[in-house]
């Protein structure tokens, strides 16, 4: 499941996912969050492990190389050990499949656009 957050900055896009992802444990703020009914200090360590977004200031990925290869990198160092390589490789190409990037799979990051 991929989601794009969009807003002007400074309109608290970070506070938002740092709670949205259960990251932000420190600050003034109220309310619940659930996740499938569930409310997130009951899932919390699973959550955090298996969810994840991209910081605003950090380059997320290498232009030099494609985005499986930069996908591979970021599943190689997410993904849990108990997953084989197979099973890595495995979630890299489901991900492009469900974002809509396997017919973008081989094309360098920094390149021009397309296949």
């Amino acid at each position: 499941w991929t989601s794009t957050t969009l807003s002007l900055f400074g309109c608290g896009k970070t506070t938002f996912l740092d709670l949205l992802t259960g990251r932000r444990k420190s600050g003034t703020f109220s309310g619940d969050i659930y996740i499938n009914g569930i409310k997130m200090e009951d899932v919390r360590d699973w959550y955090v492990h298996n969810t994840g977004y991209m910081l605003q200031l950090a380059t997320p990925y290498y232009e030099q190389l494609t985005v499986r290869e930069n996908l591979t990198l970021a599943a190689a160092m997410k993904l849990p050990d108990t997953f084989t390589l197979r099973e890595k490789f495995e979630r890299v190409e489901q991900v492009m499949e469900v974002s809509g990037l396997s017919e973008l799979a081989d094309t360098i990051v920094g390149g021009v656009t397309g296949p």
